[in-house]
């Protein structure tokens, strides 16, 4: 198991700007208020030829007595019991508080390496770093995440520690894994759905909506397949994100997510009717050409009559989205969790299937005398030119003259004969000049193209 390295500290002591500058992007969000982050934030990194996975963690503020900090302050003592060493971090340029010394006090009490950091170096007050030391750490290293001052230290001490653990077999980072990322409406159910897979509360669950900020990645493995499960925030109506900077940060943090996954999962909430809002997600999913699974969570509250309502519903409100998997759920039962799973693997592998040009001209001639288009309109070539989504470049004529009807026809036609079920596809129609350039570039002959629509001998 890769050794695991957790960021602890209390809330605004720039844990999360130090997070983003060691592993070299923005994850985590940042944000000039206590309590921004809230879940665990992970990423696998590679020091020194040693892979460890970096863990950013929620401010422990041992005065609240709140359901939802108490929550916050649960998953970073998850992330401390879990870790194999510890980055210890305080503020340098306040005076330390009951916090810091409870911190440090759960920190000594694990018995586990602790790499003491103080940051905000160019802000520092000399009595404030001197009277860190009562914390029983010793010299803080001092540093600046904003400024980038500091960091190459904190990275050799923790490369230092590394070197004390066997090296596991070597992971990719997320690389091999079936990557499914939930999104949706504030409070349907998306937390909920990840800690049920994941068998424990990885994510904070509450009743309060945009209680998710980070989008939460997790390495998870089931039936033998690599998974990385994506948690995101809820994604609310624009106008509601007017005042708001830090749940449009959020946001942003949703959507980037979606980007680096292959199956974006619809979490809709059973209970409630189907809203523009989860018509606006759906289409955030579509425009990213992602897979879709639309999950209609909360099962357990919708009645048999209902379940029919709904999909009723879905065919009249989004029938772009034809072509995925629905399947009602329920997080709180574990009803038909595993199956977003199970389609999530099938709607990958329809996303890295390849169709022979051979066949597929084949086939473009059989659908174009099934139903031919209006006349003037000849269709010259068809080829799949990529995957992870399927993308078809269609040559013809008179692309432009081409009925948007019509080009879906092609698409419904493909989907019919060879699936695709789950994943968009791209449809590219060119002018037919186009095709004979892209054969120049490609150094083919037009009458390779002939051989390659031969018929084969019987």
């Amino acid at each position: 198991m890769l050794p695991s390295v957790a960021i602890i500290g209390k809330p605004n002591t720039g844990k999360s700007t130090l997070f983003n500058r060691i592993v070299g992007k923005k994850l985590s969000i940042t944000f000039d208020k206590a309590g921004t982050t809230r879940d665990r934030v992970f990423e696998l990194l590679e020091l020194k030829k040693k892979q460890y996975l970096l863990v950013d963690t929620a401010g422990l503020d041992f005065s609240s007595s709140e359901d939802l900090e108490t929550d916050i302050r649960k998953q970073s003592e998850i992330a401390l019991n879990e870790s194999d060493i510890i980055i210890f971090v305080i503020d340098l340029s306040v005076p330390l508080s009951s916090d810091d010394f409870l911190a440090a006090k759960m920190l000594r009490q694990s018995n586990k390496p602790v790499i003491f950091v103080g940051t905000k170096n160019d802000r520092r007050n000399e009595e404030y770093y001197y009277n860190s030391f009562e914390l029983g750490f010793g010299e803080p290293i001092c540093l600046s995440a904003v400024q980038n001052r500091g960091v190459n230290d904190l990275t050799n001490a923790v490369a230092k520690h590394l070197t004390k653990f066997k090296a596991p077999k070597a992971i990719e980072t997320f690389g091999r894994s079936n990557k499914i990322c939930f999104l949706g409406r504030p409070n349907v159910g998306k937390s909920s759905l990840m800690n049920k897979l994941m068998g424990s509360d990885q994510v904070i669950v509450s009743d309060i909506p945009g209680t998710t900020r980070d989008s939460v990645s997790l390495p998870f493995e089931y039936n033998k397949t690599n998974f990385v499960l994506t948690d995101t925030a809820g994604l609310r109506k624009q106008g509601k994100l007017r005042y708001d900077r830090l749940e449009k940060f959020s946001v942003i943090r949703s959507l980037q997510a979606l980007e680096y996954t292959d199956v974006g999962v619809l979490v809709l909430d059973g209970s409630e009717d189907l809203a523009k809002q989860d018509l606006r997600v759906s289409e955030h999913i579509l425009e990213a050409k992602k897979g879709l699974i639309i999950v209609i969570n909360k099962a357990d509250l919708i009645k048999p009559e209902q379940k029919n309502r709904w999909l009723r519903e879905l065919q009249v409100r989004m029938p772009y989205a034809y072509y995925a998997p629905i399947v009602f759920t329920s997080a709180l039962t574990g009803t038909n969790v595993t199956k977003i799973l199970d389609m999530a693997v099938d709607i990958v592998k329809e996303r890295k299937k390849v169709i022979k040009t051979r066949e597929l001209n084949y086939f473009l001639e059989r659908v174009v005398d099934k139903h031919p288009p209006k006349s003037g309109i000849k269709f010259n070539f068809i080829a799949q030119v990529d995957c992870e989504p399927p993308t078809f470049n269609v040559f013809l004529n008179k692309p432009k003259v081409l009925h948007f009807s019509y080009k879906r026809y092609i698409e419904n036609e493909i989907r019919n004969e060879y699936g695709f079920e789950g994943t968009a596809m791209t449809l590219r129609f060119k002018p037919k000049n186009e095709l004979q350039k892209e054969e120049i570039l490609s150094g083919k002959k037009p009458e390779d193209r002939r051989k390659g629509r031969k018929k084969p001998r019987k």
